[in-house]
């Protein structure tokens, strides 16, 4: 991979480099806390990555925990320190004892992420002020000399952390569209005020269809249907893959009743670079799951369109691409999540949408 050689984050954050992702449930923490005294700063490192472990066991996803001292890539370590805060799913930042370098770095944090995936960690100590700067991002306050203060910490951590992990703006509340058919032919040149996506999201309408995705990270890479809830629904979709990274395996799929962005939770269908067919099949509400290959496409050609047919209602799901697919009872499933959004959905591509008829039962 390149690597930046500047040391100014301007540079970086104008230019940035995505990392790579080769697991859509691969999550990031970054980590921004003083490296002295040593002792707390490992101490720190060694109880963000306990809980960051059991939570990804919990929603069977690995969230990896990098530190900047950590950080083994080759070049000037200040180029990876500003693309760590651009790119990492999350950030926590230990601003006990007001430390240049850390006070820094959550600057330039607070100037390109959403206070949302910033978690500020500080310990009690009154003679030392609050930054009023920074009120408006997630605090946690800890005694480290309390003997609570261990399983205090963890507690509220975890449950930080899971808020950062959902991303805006999929918790926010919208407009609600109270059409029950939502229909659009991009091939006419008019976009839709029903589909929203993160803003580090590739989007853009052409002469032929509207392109969407990211190359290197899952959390950027889906397009929602806003407004209320349609657990019951009709969906056709005509989609193509339009970019794909080299010599890595890459999707484009639909979910339905999906809680949030993790790959391993709703009812998804999807076609691989591989030519198959799958769809996931939800274990429980912990994030287990299983990936079903429903059927090799016998036509598969990544530069055609893929005509998506999806059927959701209380009885079955019925999913099929070209025709290729199956009925599958509720009844006989595993576990359902009983509601959720409309996500379209790529990993490790960009994908281009031609048609879309969306029909509430």
């Amino acid at each position: 991979m390149k690597t930046k050689t500047s040391v100014w984050p301007y540079d970086i954050l104008n230019d940035p480099i995505p990392p790579e992702r080769n697991d859509p449930n691969h999550l990031v923490c970054f980590l921004i806390c003083p490296f002295s005294p040593k002792e707390f700063s490992d101490d720190l490192y060694n109880l963000v990555q306990t809980i960051c472990n059991d939570l990804g066991k919990q929603l069977s996803c690995k969230i990896e925990v990098r530190r900047a001292d950590k950080i083994a890539s080759p070049g000037i370590i200040h180029s990876e320190i500003w693309r760590e805060i651009q790119t990492s799913d999350f950030i926590i930042a230990d601003v006990s004892g007001l430390n240049g370098n850390v006070l820094i770095e959550l600057g330039v944090a607070a100037a390109c992420r959403n206070k949302e995936n910033i978690i500020i960690l500080k310990q009690e100590n009154p003679d030392e002020d609050f930054l009023f700067d920074i009120i408006p991002a997630r605090h946690i306050i800890y005694n480290k000399k309390s003997f609570f203060c261990l399983q205090d910490i963890t507690i509220k951590l975890k449950k930080a952390i899971i808020v950062a992990l959902t991303p805006a703006p999929f918790n926010l509340n919208f407009e609600k569209i109270k059409r029950d058919v939502l229909d659009v032919d991009f091939k006419k040149g008019l976009d839709v005020d029903w589909l929203i996506c993160p803003s580090m999201t590739h989007k853009k309408l052409t002469s032929e269809y509207l392109e969407f995705g990211s190359l290197y990270i899952f959390r950027y890479s889906w397009l929602m249907v806003k407004g209320p809830e349609m657990p019951k629904v009709k969906i056709y979709a005509k989609i193509k893959f339009t970019k794909t990274r080299p010599n890595v395996g890459a999707l484009i799929a639909i979910s339905v009743r999906k809680p949030h962005f993790f790959a391993n939770f709703g009812h998804t269908l999807f076609v691989n670079t591989d030519g198959n067919i799958v769809r996931t099949v939800p274990k429980d509400d912990l994030g287990n799951y299983e990936d079903q290959i429903i059927s090799p496409h016998p036509n598969f050609n990544l530069d055609n369109f893929f005509e998506f047919n999806l059927e959701i209602n209380d009885k079955y799901f019925s999913m099929f691409v070209d025709g290729i697919g199956g009925k599958f009872k509720v009844s006989e499933m595993p576990f359902v999540f009983s509601g959720g959004k409309i996500l379209f959905q790529t990993f490790n591509a960009y994908a281009g949408i031609e048609k879309i008829r969306i029909k509430k039962i």
